[in-house]
């Protein structure tokens, strides 16, 4: 590996340290830096519109998450649709932002991010019937926030019995969701409840 590439790879190391630390200066100062040298890297420039719209500097964060767009690998450009998705969102724009979501779900289907983001701004404005067929997409897809997301809905529709499935089934995936969990026993205690009078 050449002395460059080491480099590179070290400082892409800290910027993924201070996210994980959420370190939002830190980290809008380390991918600043870290473009300075390598500004066709994709993946930094997703991470800097992600860290700009965190801090509500959205035209800057457009600029960023275009320049993802433009360098992310054909694989990956999934992931700057999700944020400029997420950054339209927070931002409260939500057609904008389901926009976004479907040319992320177009561009890798099989990928689950975008699919569940577009449940839950779906299900944000009360569009219930499409916000499951999303969820239930990546569910089948084995992702366990899928199936969270679409018990959570089942359980604001009153079907008790199909969300302690969907919570089951993400706890089946990853068994230490601690908030698949909590809301399972919130759903068979309400159920209780329930039938005591």
């Amino acid at each position: 590996m050449k002395q460059t590439d080491m480099s590179c790879e070290r400082e892409w190391k800290s910027i993924c340290a201070a996210m994980r630390a959420n370190k939002t200066m830190c980290t809008l100062s380390l991918t600043e830096r870290y473009l300075a040298q390598y500004p066709r890297d994709g993946r930094a420039w997703c991470v800097l519109g992600h860290t700009l719209y965190g801090i509500a500097r959205y035209d800057k964060a457009v600029r960023a998450l275009r320049k993802a767009l433009r360098y992310m690998p054909n694989e990956a450009v999934y992931l700057a649709h999700y944020r400029m998705a997420m950054m339209y969102r927070r931002k409260g724009q939500y057609r904008a932002a389901e926009r976004w979501f479907h040319k992320g779900i177009a561009s890798a289907p099989k990928q689950t991010a975008n699919l569940i983001g577009l449940g839950a701004i779906l299900a944000r404005q009360g569009r219930t019937t499409e916000a499951k067929r999303y969820h239930r997409r990546a569910a089948n897809l084995g992702d366990e926030e899928g199936y969270l997301n679409l018990g959570l809905i089942l359980r604001a529709e009153g079907k008790y019995e199909a969300a302690l499935e969907a919570f089951d089934k993400a706890i089946q995936i990853d068994s230490d969701y601690e908030l698949a969990k909590r809301e399972r026993r919130d759903v068979a205690e309400a159920m209780k409840i329930g039938t005591r009078g």
